[in-house]
């Protein structure tokens, strides 16, 4: 019934959308269902819908857990957001909720744990386009003092992963030099070492060392050997053990 009047018009969806969102996880499998429908069904209707509302609804499931007087659940929050997202598949609607969500970002006023949530926000978003990478780097500024929290900084190094993949090639000095903006408004302490080249590149490090060393072992002064065959470092080795013997 609700379903119904709010797609006639009968109804503002705008108060209770919120609401309706949180039950899109309810544990009561009829109630999420419901919800689940009326938001399917919202979208056939006109998918614009559901953008329109999107700040109403993020503001209604974000929460502040700082003082851990909140019973909501970020795992909980996620799974809603993920699906409400899955609604807002235009480009032009994802480029314009880049700067939105950025936007939401500035300041100190809300907690961390908003600013995550806002976060995670931004990594559900596709970047296949130069123009939401445009935007996502001009809103730098909102965004940039929340980098300093490992949480944060993980977010935007993922979405700097989906520019990596979704934009063409000749971007890629353009993503260095953002993900070089982000590692510096990080203070870089969040970086990790490269995967499988630090190993790699230890190694002929380790080789070149011993080889030195054998280098250096061939210049000390060795005594003529009466057993042929010996190298000279380990011919000194065996006369000091005959001598301390």
């Amino acid at each position: 019934v609700l379903t119904h009047l709010a797609l006639t018009g009968m109804i503002k969806v705008k108060a209770q959308i919120g609401e309706i969102a949180k039950c899109v996880e309810d544990a009561d499998p009829a109630i999420r269902d419901l919800a689940r429908l009326f938001f399917a069904e919202l979208a056939n209707r006109d998918p614009a819908i559901i953008y329109n509302h999107l700040p109403d609804i993020i503001s209604a499931l974000t929460f502040d857990d700082s003082d851990g007087s909140s019973d909501g659940s970020s795992d909980e929050f996620a799974a809603i957001i993920k699906y409400i997202f899955g609604f807002i598949r235009k480009e032009r609607q994802q480029e314009l909720l880049v700067e939105k969500l950025c936007v939401r970002m500035r300041g100190t006023a809300d907690s961390l744990a908003v600013h995550r949530q806002t976060a995670f926000c931004l990594t559900l978003l596709s970047y296949g386009s130069e123009r939401m990478f445009a935007r996502l780097r001009d809103s730098f500024p909102f965004y940039q003092d929340q980098l300093v929290a490992e949480q944060i900084y993980g977010m935007f190094a993922e979405i700097v992963g989906k520019l990596r993949k979704g934009l063409k090639a000749d971007l890629g000095p353009q993503i260095d030099e953002f993900e070089g903006r982000i590692e510096q408004a990080s203070g870089g302490v969040f970086r990790q070492p490269e995967d499988s080249s630090v190993g790699k590149a230890a190694r002929p490090g380790r080789k070149h060392v011993k080889k030195v060393q054998d280098e250096e072992e061939d210049d000390l002064p060795t005594k003529p050997s009466s057993r042929p065959g010996r190298k000279p470092g380990k011919k000194v080795i065996d006369e000091e053990e005959e001598e301390v013997s």
